[in-house]
């Protein structure tokens, strides 16, 4: 079965306010809500049902019968039915139980029937018998009557093939165009530690496979044979039945019109992705999820294949592989692969292109769980709907177009607000607060909640943050107002600029922004891509007394990067921040409300505090701090590019924090890592959220530092190990961790100091000083998440980008890479560049750099026994040796039985950001530079 996970995202860490706690209070209903539906353009599909009169528990496939007009469903109970192909079907008739005595079944899963299935009456399953058995999957045979209606005799199986059971079982079943019988394999595993049995890039089992046998001419001793060109049937050690391998969960496939296998292979964590598979193809699982490498010492024993596409976290949350369109009711799809997602409800199609470049488009989004595809006599697609009383949904041409015309566009529309000018809520509607609210540039907040009626917020608590299940009813909406001072200090002078609300659709949690008028009278529906706006501050704090502040309105995408599938109930209203706030218990104020019910012991899930709160522990509240403000991105499965843990419901010990070295860069910092106890000038996260560079943390809702919270986890760092020395402060405009110790000892440095260091050749020293500078003499760089369109609109001079790479102010790509023999070793040189790659792939690769990593650049990092953790790419490994090309470009050669670990990373070693801190001139000076080296 592809994974059941629940889809509950934010769109933002929620903020603090002070309500009053409201404690007796009534909530009566919330009838007044207009949030439905979506403002996003109809979509050119939806999907209708069809054979209405007909339902289905849990159904898991869907194939119509070779030359007859009936349809077969398979439950995952085990029952496998059919019926007419005729809209009036009203009874599906059970052609078989499997669960007879001496058989349990655990899980049917997929079918197919012969080719000759019209004179054999031979039709091929797939179901298991428990997890963990070693013989738990079965791939059978069985003959099929011909009588109206027909029925499957189950005492005609034949146990083909079995393989272990676990918790993935693959298991879609097709016959190629070669008359052979394909079935798929998953890799027998939990979700996490990710292929725990190691078997993605083996040959010697059957598991995390495509399988191709002949089962109309049995073997001695068995009832198939082997095709003679299967890829690996004379490999010593391999299974000959493999065709394909290296796959996770490849869930549903179909073969194409050029004869090659496509397959939908369900992601561990960050990627979901669709194979076109051919003769020895290697998936990649699990060296690779996707494009990424996670598991980059495992040695392929064959080249990795590219995936055709694949899909971020952010969008899809369980793939399931899909069919090629025909003619049929929809022409313009014709050709195309059409796929979805199990989780989201979404189908998108994929065209090959022919003499253009390939293109995909979604298609609808929906509230399906997408189990399969199928495709009718005429060549429409048909789409099952795992639930407990599924159905079948055709595609269809969309002429709805009512529920956009209806969302909302202004605050004052969406029934949240008696009286919006005053944020007066609407009856039903509940304000609350949280514990440590998130830091966003000086912005305070209110938040409110609205639950559709009387209904209520089930709540569940479970070992991980994906698993503690809060459940919403759809249309519940959670929303935050953000308010800033534009005299600092002055309540009197506060602007409300933008409305974030959280929509709950039914199936996942969709993102929307108002912005505020100036009148503060009402706020406008901002457009999906996000907008922009600045503000000037009066803040005597600031240099010069005044403080310009860009305000980045984000756009609809931007929140699922941190709020994505795995982020469990919205990140900002869950048992961690509503358990003790400075208003109180928000848990038992909410629940004496009648607004969530359900599980609310709170078990061992720890309480956030309040940063600002002195008489909690520096640790409590430091942690508290980094929860918020990074654990959305860095906690298991949230897809942030560090595999580490700053949830506060994770140990220290397992957080991966202490003494652990980068992955993205060292700043220049000596000996660095991650945190460096009693060490703050050693410490990328120190570094990073007291940065307003291109290194600046977190890297969305927020450019200015934090003060307050940098002086919180600098005192935190220092505890943990008190007593250090800090590095000589007199080298401070050419030593970032001298700059970072000096800061650590003069939050407001002197002017003369600043001056040094913004003039400094070390841009990671000029970074950290740029905010003490006023804002007319800062730069006006690109910041993070700035639109491609801004650089490729400009002409820039491969003069300047020439000097621009050379410049130590530059972004230092000199230091890695190589031109014309010049330059670092470390990285590819960079000669021919612009012939290989056009303007847009060259900018993407810059600001996406782990998007696609060659592997000759996967970065290693190898533990030896001295304690020592040495970074690199690995050059060659044999029995005796390991040999690691270290960033100054030479090579290191350890002794294998030096070498404690040899782990990879999941990034390039090139880190993200390095345009951020450059104008948009610049950006495309540089860009124009590279293109000339041909």
């Amino acid at each position: 079965m592809p994974r059941r996970r629940m889809f509950w995202t934010l769109f933002l860490p929620l903020l603090s306010l002070s309500p009053s706690c409201l404690v007796g209070a009534e909530r009566g209903p919330w009838v007044a809500g207009r949030v439905h539906g979506s403002p996003e353009p109809p979509s050119r599909v939806r999907v209708e049902r069809v054979f209405p009169a007909l339902s289905f528990r849990e159904p898991v496939d869907l194939v119509h019968e070779p030359g007859s007009p009936r349809w077969w469903v398979l439950e995952v109970g085990g029952r496998l039915l059919s019926f007419p192909d005729r809209a009036g079907a009203s009874v599906p008739d059970l052609a078989l139980n499997l669960n007879r005595p001496g058989v349990a079944v655990g899980q049917s899963l997929g079918f197919d029937f012969h080719p000759g299935f019209a004179t054999n009456r031979e039709l091929f399953l797939v179901y298991t018998v428990g997890d963990g058995r070693p013989d738990g999957s079965r791939l059978s045979r069985f003959r099929v009557s011909r009588t109206e209606p027909p029925v499957v005799d189950p005492e005609s199986e034949t146990i083909l093939l079995t393989w272990p059971s676990g918790g993935h079982n693959g298991s879609a079943v097709r016959f190629g165009p070669d008359g052979f019988l394909h079935v798929s394999t998953g890799d027998g595993s939990t979700p996490e530690p990710p292929d725990a049995l190691n078997t993605g890039q083996n040959l010697d089992d059957l598991l995390s496979c495509i399988l191709r046998i002949d089962p109309d001419h049995p073997a001695e001793g068995r009832a198939f044979s082997i095709p003679r060109d299967n890829p690996f049937r004379s490999r010593p050690g391999a299974r000959p039945e493999i065709w394909a391998y290296g796959f996770r969960n490849p869930w549903r496939m179909a073969f194409g019109p050029d004869g090659a296998l496509w397959v939908g292979d369900v992601g561990w964590e960050l990627w979901e992705t669709v194979h076109r598979v051919t003769a020895g193809y290697n998936g990649g699982w699990s060296r690779l999820e996707g494009p990424q490498i996670i598991r980059g010492s495992i040695e392929p024993p064959t080249p990795v294949g590219e995936p055709i596409v694949a899909v971020p976290h952010s969008e899809f949350a369980s793939l399931t592989g899909g069919v090629f369109a025909g003619e049929s009711g929809l022409p313009w799809l014709s050709g195309a692969y059409v796929y979805g997602d199990f989780e989201t409800g979404r189908i998108r199609a994929w065209w090959p292109g022919g003499a253009g470049a390939p293109r995909q488009e979604e298609l609808c989004d929906t509230t399906l769980r997408i189990v399969s595809f199928a495709k009718d006599p005429a060549g429409g697609i048909l789409v099952l709907d795992y639930r407990s009383e599924g159905g079948i949904h055709r595609l269809v041409e969309n002429t709805v177009t009512g529920e956009r015309a209806r969302f909302p566009r202004k605050l004052s529309e969406t029934g949240l607000f008696a009286d919006t000018r005053s944020e007066v809520p609407a009856a039903g509607v509940v304000r609350y607060s949280v514990a440590a609210p998130r830091w966003q540039d000086h912005a305070s907040s209110g938040r409110w909640l609205g639950v559709p009626g009387s209904q209520t917020v089930a709540t569940r608590v479970g070992k991980e943050s994906w698993e503690r299940r809060w459940e919403f009813p759809r249309d519940s909406v959670l929303v935050k107002t953000l308010t800033l001072e534009m005299k600092a200090g002055s309540a009197a002078s506060r602007k409300r600029i933008e409305t974030q609300l959280l929509h709950q659709d039914g199936e996942a949690w969709q993102a929307y922004s108002y912005r505020w008028n100036e009148e503060g009278s009402d706020a406008e529906l901002v457009p999906s891509g996000g907008d922009l706006r600045e503000f000037t501050i009066e803040d005597a704090g600031a240099p010069g007394g005044r403080r310009r502040q860009q305000w980045r309105f984000a756009s609809r995408s931007d929140c699922l990067r941190c709020h994505n599938t795995w982020s469990g109930p919205p990140l900002g209203f869950n048992f961690e921040q509503l358990s003790s706030t400075p208003a109180g218990d928000e848990v038992g104020r909410l629940a004496a409300l009648g607004i969530l019910t359900g599980g609310l012991e709170r078990g061992s899930i720890p309480a956030l505090v309040s940063p600002s709160d002195e008489s909690a522990g520096v640790e409590p509240r430091a942690r508290s701090w980094l929860h918020s403000n990074c654990a959305p991105c860095h906690r298991w499965g949230a897809g942030g590019a560090v595999a580490a843990y700053f949830n506060l419901d994770r140990s220290l010990a397992e957080s991966r924090l202490l003494d652990v070295p980068p992955v993205r860069g060292t700043f220049g910092m000596t000996s660095a890592r991650l945190v460096a106890p009693g060490e703050p000038w050693r410490s990328v996260i120190q570094y990073r959220i007291e940065s307003e560079g291109s290194g600046h943390m977190p890297p969305i809702g927020s450019r200015r530092v934090d003060e307050s919270g940098v002086q919180l986890v600098r005192r935190w760092i220092e505890s943990l190990r008190p007593g250090a020395t800090p590095p000589d402060p007199s080298r401070l405009s050419t030593d970032t961790s001298a700059a970072l110790a000096f800061l650590g000892k003069h939050p407001q440095p002197p002017a003369h100091v600043v001056e040094a260091a913004v003039g400094s050749t070390n841009g990671a020293v000029r970074d950290l000083f740029q905010r003490h500078l006023p804002d007319s003499r800062r730069r006006p760089v690109l910041g993070p998440g700035f639109p491609a369109s801004s650089v490729l609109g400009i002409t820039g001079s491969g003069a300047r980008g020439a000097e621009l790479f050379r410049s130590e102010s530059g972004p230092h790509c000199r230091r890695c890479h190589a031109v014309g023999g010049a330059g670092g070793r470390f990285g590819p040189p960079l000669d021919g560049v612009g012939v290989r790659m056009g303007p847009e792939e060259l900018l993407e690769q810059m600001v996406q750099p782990s998007r696609r990593i060659a592997p000759e650049f996967v970065v290693h990092l190898v533990e030896t026994r001295d304690g020592l953790v040495r970074t690199g790419f690995r050059v060659g490994k044999d029995l005796q040796t390991l040999r690691l090309r270290v960033e100054d470009g030479t090579v290191q050669t350890l002794e294998a039985g030096e070498v404690v670990s040899d782990q990879v990373s999941p990034v390039s070693a090139m880190p993200e950001g390095l345009l951020d801190a450059l104008t948009a001139v610049e950006a495309a000076d540089l860009l124009a530079y590279l293109r000339s080296l041909r």
